[in-house]
């Protein structure tokens, strides 16, 4: 039987899972990324906002028809295990176009406290003030989400996470070169790789991946390649990635570990995930929010955006939940070798936890431009294939340096085909003389 703490962890982490489900449903071949602690912070606060059949929905539909009090503790232990103000932060924000009575003015106050650093924004801060303090808490990534039309909006709550960490040991300029990586749309791309070696991996009937740890080991970075070697995530991924149930199974081992560096920005509204599920109340024109009164007559919705940028030297991402109203003996161990060129599922984890912060699916990565590095073997600087694999050869290799090796070979054959064309010409020339 699980403590109270497991039971913590076990609620959070179906959260993720369902989340990354939910996602996955649009069958869309893009990137993914999601914060949920972030989705769960604004969730949270706007249960507690809230009053009437809108809290018991999001009560029942989120978090296992627990009562408020529960929620609340269960969410504030959770950030408190994340908390580290070098690396994790979490910020909250509520706009109120019309400023309430004093009463309700120090009752939201005190709430968005409790959850962490906290501020209110009225009509004279829109946009100016409200783009200045998301930029701020994103440390830049996230920029420009709020204009002039907020001004009419009544009510909107926010919360803004940002995660900046270095790797324990950050690959050096030989390390990293361009590979061939495999979109999910089947076309191949030149891409920059890091190469290193890895301490902990984990290999089951299904996934095989391995945890590269940032620097005062309380996050891990941790990918997870489908061994079925399909380009189709979200078909796979219906079945349920659960990443806390792999990294209970990560091992000690020596693994080869070569995975890309990447960036990318995700928006997706969430109103229509969230009422399928049954927090229909929340996204009406009907939400209930005492200290806004009644027959506001405008339909809400939510918006998650996250931005994340992995290299050579570590992660950076940020997200932006938006809830709007408008729209021991040494031993031999085992070995481990894993490539990430082709689609592949990541998150970021908290060490002591193993629970997820952020959690995504790298489908494509833009091409590199740009001369190859000095660095680079002469047997990697094949030009980049971008181009659909039935032009390829019919086997199909599973790395893209045998993809090039084989179009360098057709090239050659052709080659030689010419020059033997060339003496025949000659010999047929020499015998009519």
């Amino acid at each position: 039987m699980m403590d109270s703490t497991e039971k913590k962890y076990d609620f959070y982490n179906r959260f993720s899972k369902q989340l990354l489900m939910w996602y996955a449903k649009s069958g869309r071949k893009e990137n993914v990324a999601i914060s949920p602690v972030s989705v769960l912070v604004a969730l949270c606060l706007a249960a507690e906002l809230s009053e009437g059949e809108t809290r018991q929905q999001i009560l029942t539909g989120v978090f296992d028809n627990q009562d408020m009090d529960t929620v609340k503790s269960t969410v504030l232990s959770l950030l408190r295990k994340f908390s580290n103000d070098s690396v994790f932060q979490t910020a909250n924000a509520v706009y109120l176009r019309e400023k309430p009575s004093s009463e309700w003015n120090s009752a939201i106050s005190a709430t968005l406290k409790a959850y962490g650093s906290s501020r209110m924004f009225t009509q004279s801060d829109v946009p100016d003030g409200l783009n200045q303090w998301i930029q701020k808490q994103t440390e830049g990534m996230i920029r420009n989400c709020a204009d002039n039309r907020m001004k009419d909006m009544p009510f909107s709550l926010m919360n803004a996470m940002c995660f900046n960490a270095r790797w324990k040991k950050i690959y050096k300029d030989q390390e990293v070169y361009p590979e061939t990586f495999r979109n999910a749309d089947n076309y191949y791309h030149r891409v920059p790789m890091m190469h290193g070696e890895e301490s902990y991996g984990f290999s089951t009937r299904d996934y095989i991946g391995f945890a590269k740890p940032y620097l005062g080991w309380k996050y891990v970075f941790m990918t997870v390649l489908p061994r079925k070697k399909t380009l189709d995530l979200n078909e796979a991924v219906t079945a349920g990635v659960d990443f806390y149930k792999l990294n209970k199974s990560m091992i000690l081992a020596d693994v080869q570990a070569i995975f890309p560096e990447f960036i990318y920005d995700c928006e997706e509204k969430l109103e229509d995930i969230l009422s399928e599920n049954g927090l229909k109340k929340l996204f009406s024109a009907e939400a209930e929010f005492p200290f806004l009164g009644h027959g506001n007559n405008i339909e809400p919705d939510m918006v998650h955006k996250v931005h994340i940028e992995v290299d050579r030297t570590g992660t950076k991402a940020a997200a932006l939940t938006s809830y709007k109203m408008g729209g021991g003996l040494p031993r031999k161990l085992k070995q481990l070798f894993i490539k990430l060129d082709r689609p592949f599922y990541y998150a970021v984890l908290h060490e002591e936890t193993g629970l997820p912060i952020l959690i995504g699916i790298v489908n494509r990565i833009e091409p590199e431009t740009g001369n190859l590095p000095d660095h680079v073997p002469e047997k990697q600087r094949e030009k980049r294939i971008a181009q659909p694999s039935n032009e390829l050869p019919k086997v199909m290799p599973v790395h893209g340096l045998s993809v090039a090796r084989a179009m360098r070979n057709k090239k050659r054959g052709t080659e030689d085909r010419q020059k033997q064309n060339k003496v025949r010409v000659r010999t047929q020339y020499r015998r009519k003389k």
